[in-house]
């Protein structure tokens, strides 16, 4: 593994990911990319087509937002400015889809919580209000990580 830069040492290079991982992006994309994972292990985990295959409708989208904030979190680590080569309002854009994502997940996870209360099956009660919860906690993370994009020069 070589360094860009041959008058750093490891040290100033580890000091640099711990710094652009404590900046508000860092923390806040760090933490996204932590809660989709757990969305994506917590609904998928157990499947069960007995009532109208529901994993089928909102996992794609925890897919998609979790590869998302994978990749977003790699570029903040990796310290390429994103603002430059893409631009501000591509950025927005982008965050204003997963946004729209997390509300129609969100929608239908608070549906099927309310339909998993007439199941005989209570497994799914608490997954489903778990994943609720998580659901609009990621969503206000990237509501901050917009108003952050939108009010960075």
């Amino acid at each position: 593994m070589t360094n860009s830069n041959p008058n750093s040492t490891p040290s100033q290079s580890s000091a640099s990911y711990i710094q652009r991982i404590i900046s508000p992006h860092g923390l806040l994309s760090l933490i996204a990319m932590v809660l989709t994972f757990t969305l994506n292990i917590l609904t998928v985990t157990r499947w069960d087509i007995t009532y109208y295959g529901w994993q089928l409708l909102y996992w794609p989208l925890f897919a998609l937002m979790f590869i998302y904030s994978l990749c977003y979190f790699l570029v903040i680590l990796l310290g390429l400015d994103i603002f430059e080569k893409l631009g501000k309002m591509v950025m927005l854009v982008s965050l204003g889809v997963v946004v729209g994502c997390l509300i129609i997940t969100g929608c239908i996870l608070i549906d099927y919580a309310s339909k998993a209360n007439r199941w005989y099956d209570t497994r799914y009660d608490v997954r489903f209000i778990l994943a609720c919860i998580l659901n609009w906690i990621v969503f206000l993370v990237y509501i901050v990580l917009s108003v952050l994009t939108f009010t960075n020069k």
